[in-house]
């Protein structure tokens, strides 16, 4: 199952009750999904749940593989020593998940999880994230250790704006806009999820050719790591 996550909202219940991806299927569907894949709080976009056991084994060994597909779109915040990736350029930086309080964040560690990145750089501050592998935080720290933090992400560097609230903030400027899936039989599903262009929100502006430009690097060949 594809569904389309709205900034803000997590993906799993949380012990302050809010609503969740989850509980929203439940509601929706009866079933209760089964979670293999997962989008911070703060960022929208598509993403797939299993709707049986079955399915998540599949899916858990497809994402394994690295036979799934997720390009993201995100606006870098110009402020500081901001330097938008060029065109194909690759993030190879290790990462380990530490706890600071309650707050989850991942670091370059040289003995972390390998991590791999490759961006495509669209001009104006606009970027495009070819997500190799799956780490927490992952395009929000590379895209970091380039000197090109995420708009709105304040807890990797990215500028704070009004409408997204540190140390938590509700949404910030990165979207999970393309994800293929492989079939076990026939073509591959895909799935396009341009984001909203809200004259006041964080994707305003964005390139016109926004999905030519994402559909393009699709076509392009998967890099392994």
């Amino acid at each position: 199952m594809v569904v389309r996550k709205p900034a803000g909202l997590p993906v799993q219940p949380t012990e302050r009750g809010a609503g969740s991806v989850e509980a929203a299927v439940r509601a929706a569907t009866g079933q209760t999904p089964r979670l293999v894949h997962r989008l911070d709080l703060p960022v929208s976009g598509v993403m797939v749940l299993a709707r049986s056991a079955a399915g998540a084994t599949w899916l858990g060994r497809c994402f394994r593989e690295r036979s799934i597909r997720k390009i993201y779109v995100a606006r870098t915040d110009p402020a500081g020593d901001h330097r938008l990736p060029g065109d194909g350029e690759t993030a190879d930086v290790a990462l380990a998940l530490r706890w600071s309080g309650r707050e989850r964040r991942s670091t370059p560690a040289p003995a972390g999880d390998p991590a791999r990145t490759i961006f495509h750089g669209l001009g104006g501050g606009w970027v495009l994230a070819d997500l190799v592998t799956g780490r927490t935080h992952q395009i929000r720290v590379h895209l970091a250790s380039l000197g090109a933090p995420v708009a709105g992400d304040g807890l990797y560097g990215g500028g704070d704006e009004p409408c997204w609230r540190r140390p938590r903030p509700q949404r910030i400027a990165l979207h999970a806009a393309y994800l293929r899936l492989p079939a076990p039989r026939g073509a591959a599903h895909i799935f396009l999820d341009l984001p909203p262009v809200d004259e006041d929100g964080p994707f305003a502006g964005a390139p016109a050719d926004l999905e030519a430009r994402i559909l393009s690097l699709a076509e392009k060949r998967r890099y392994s790591l």
